[in-house]
């Protein structure tokens, strides 16, 4: 089983560029867009175990 650590290392490499794009193109503003992703990216860290266990990984 992988631990929370590999599963959001895992979700960051695979969306967190698209996160970002997404947030751009509804922010226009590239600062604000990486403010959402990391506010993205901690949220799932936080609730990696709820996550872990929807998602089978």
């Amino acid at each position: 089983m992988k631990s929370s650590n590999d599963f959001i290392i895992t979700y960051f490499l695979r969306y967190g560029r698209l996160v970002l794009q997404l947030a751009f193109q509804n922010t226009a503003n590239m600062p604000e867009a990486e403010d959402i992703t990391q506010e993205v990216f901690l949220k799932l860290m936080v609730e990696a175990k709820e996550w872990a266990v929807m998602c089978k990984v």
